[in-house]
């Protein structure tokens, strides 16, 4: 599976801070992308990463998502558990993780669902997205359907 702009420049970022990917990691990220690519997904059977407290969840999913990108996703909601700590703390790693990306080219968009602007222009839409939800009704039902919304 060859690697491109978004995958590329994570893995690169992680050998220069001197915390590289294994090759089992590398291995994961690959294999679940490319599941990804291969299986339906919906509502009943959404794409779900689950692991133990400190077993690099975080590292393995912000990795799947770059090379998602790469092969062609355009946006990608982050729920979270537990507090709105919790979801700033995945923001702010998504913000470091992705950095090279939230600049001056403005390829990808980074948003708390609490702060998503009620209207994306059409440069805006063209962009990669995350979406960091807090996996809570009212703070779904808040956006009242917000894919709907802004793919419209």
């Amino acid at each position: 599976m060859p690697k491109s702009k978004f995958f590329e420049q994570i893995i690169k970022n992680r050998n220069k801070e001197g915390s590289p990917d294994s090759q089992d990691m590398i291995g994961c990220i690959e294999g679940t992308v490319e599941e990804l690519l291969t299986t339906e997904t919906d509502e009943k059977k959404p794409g779900i990463l689950l692991g133990q407290v400190q077993s690099g969840k975080t590292r393995a999913f912000i990795g799947i998502i770059a090379l998602a990108f790469d092969k062609g996703y355009d946006w990608v909601i982050v729920f979270t558990t537990g507090t709105l700590v919790l979801t700033k703390q995945t923001l702010i790693r998504l913000k470091k993780e992705f950095k090279d990306f939230c600049g001056d080219d403005d390829l990808l968009q980074i948003y708390d669902i609490r702060a998503l602007p009620d209207n994306l222009n059409k440069f805006e839409l063209n962009q990669k997205f995350i979406i960091v939800c807090k996996k809570q009704h009212t703070i779904l039902s808040d956006k009242n359907n917000c894919t709907v919304r802004l793919i419209t």
